[in-house]
């Protein structure tokens, strides 16, 4: 008898549990629900006395640019603690304000707006709440959208970046003019439209590039880029080699005396920027050939000339182009 009391207590207590728990149960079940309400709704409510500073998005309407530059409020929240520790959620939040449609106004330098927390965004429905939103009032600068077709302007730098002996002849921009969208206090006096840079370093030929075009505040494409066609060819000039003497070719053993009114001639010569550079005097040769003439006499002969490198080089004019020479022939005995 003595080892079945403690397993006969045990039993006894068990049954008065039970009978305690079934004793009025829905009445017990509801005040313990209330009780863990309350206890979550107290550990839940935390006030946030730092500032949370959040963007301002402005939506106007489509004839309109909003040309304020961005702008911040500053909340003093109030709820839901987790929600208020979680640094990734409060990131999300924003103000959002919806400017209506403005009948005949054009410039409008001020155009006040009233925040409240019903422009607050990413809040949770219930839990938080916004106790402060400073400044509550902002003013916008709007100005009326206008459209316009703008040529667009190759932008490029040739000197410092392609070889000197070459140049840009031409770029053609596909397509050549590109619809922009704006305020009409930036585009109205606006003619054309300018690409970024193209770049030439090391380029000798021609070649085509895709290239943006340069952006400029509050304006928008229709398309953001052009394809440039690029023309590149060698510099050609023309140098001025003064007082070149002339030479005389005759026939072998001719013992003709040949003076010349003027022995020396201007050469104009055009070619390659940098082949002209390196030319010297003697890469020219005027001449003038007096192998027909048999007698003695005043002849007007023309001159012709040799010069090095004829693929790189061209005589462009010699003056004067004809000279006087005086032949005098021994006569035999």
């Amino acid at each position: 008898m003595p080892a079945t009391r403690p397993h006969s207590y045990f039993r006894d207590l068990w049954n008065r549990l039970l009978r305690a728990i079934r004793n009025d149960f829905w009445r017990k079940m509801i005040a313990i629900a209330c009780a863990i309400l309350v206890y979550f709704a107290i550990s839940y409510q935390r006030d946030n006395n730092d500032s949370i500073r959040v963007p301002v998005e402005v939506i106007v309407p489509q004839n309109y640019v909003n040309m304020s530059s961005k702008q911040y409020v500053n909340l003093r929240l109030s709820g839901n603690r987790f929600f208020l520790r979680d640094s990734n959620r409060l990131s999300r939040l924003k103000v959002v304000v919806r400017i209506p449609e403005l009948a005949g106004a054009h410039n409008i330098d001020e155009y006040p707006v009233k925040i409240d927390p019903s422009n607050i965004e990413g809040l949770p429905r219930f839990g938080v709440s916004a106790n402060s939103i400073e400044p509550a009032s902002l003013s916008l600068k709007l100005d009326q959208r206008i459209t316009k077709e703008l040529k667009i302007v190759a932008n490029y730098n040739q000197d410092g970046e392609l070889p000197s002996e070459y140049m840009v002849v031409k770029v053609t921009m596909e397509p050549d003019t590109v619809k922009v969208s704006g305020p009409e206090s930036k585009l109205k006096d606006v003619q054309s439209i300018s690409t970024e840079k193209i770049p030439l370093s090391g380029v000798n030929d021609n070649f085509e590039y895709q290239v943006d075009l340069r952006k400029r505040e509050f304006i928008t494409f229709e398309q953001n880029s052009v394809r440039a066609l690029v023309t590149i060819s060698r510099q050609y000039e023309n140098r001025l080699m003064k007082a070149v003497t002339v030479r005389v070719l005759t026939l072998p053993g001719k013992n003709s005396k040949v003076e010349l009114a003027t022995p020396y001639v201007d050469v104009t010569l055009r070619g390659a920027k940098d082949k002209l550079g390196m030319l010297k005097n003697s890469s020219i040769c005027p001449y003038i050939d007096i192998s027909s003439f048999e007698k003695s006499g005043v002849y007007s002969a023309e001159v012709f000339y040799t010069v090095d490198d004829p693929s790189s080089i061209s005589v462009k004019e010699i003056y004067p182009s004809r000279i006087q020479i005086t032949i005098t022939t021994p006569t035999s005995n």
